[in-house]
């Protein structure tokens, strides 16, 4: 009679345990970089919406400066011991003021025909800033708006007209 050996493999549970261990591992450090990529993501895109948004708040206001640049239509004043930037204009209606300015956390303008009877709550909001000054020299203007997070953007414009008046 032939006896046919029957073998019978057994199962090496350290080798096993090694394979599962290095899967376990590497499902780990995948999900590690997964979160660590969302994370530094989600940071590029705050960054950048808030560049861009003082970026376009800062070109806005130099599009409103170059609209209003007429002879003595600009000019930087106080009222109620708060810097404004003060843009003049004359409209079929009336004289007009576009007042710009820093108050509660924002930059804001507010167009008044009354300069005098300024009230800083009015203003519309046009963007959240820490900070915003302007001068004017000659036929220079300069302002500077500081964002949130501390970093100053400044503007210099030469304006093509006189500005005294």
């Amino acid at each position: 009679m032939n006896r046919k050996t029957i073998r019978i493999q057994k199962h090496h549970s350290v080798g096993d345990l090694y394979l599962f261990v290095l899967f376990g591992m590497l499902a780990i450090f995948s999900l590690m970089i997964v979160i660590l990529g969302a994370r530094v993501y989600h940071n590029v895109v705050y960054v950048t919406d808030q560049n861009n948004q003082i970026r376009s708040s800062v070109l806005y206001l130099t599009n409103k400066v170059r609209s209003s640049d007429q002879t003595g239509s600009i000019d930087v004043t106080e009222y109620n011991g708060i810097s404004v930037l003060q843009l003049s204009n004359i409209y079929e209606t009336g004289n007009y003021s576009l007042l710009i300015y820093y108050s509660d956390g924002a930059i804001r303008e507010l167009l008044t025909d009354t300069p005098d009877t300024f009230d800083p709550s009015l203003g519309d909001v046009i963007t959240s800033a820490g900070g915003f000054s302007a001068s004017i020299s000659g036929n220079l203007l300069s302002f500077s708006v500081t964002s949130d997070d501390g970093i100053v953007y400044d503007m210099h414009i030469a304006l093509q007209s006189s500005q005294t008046r």
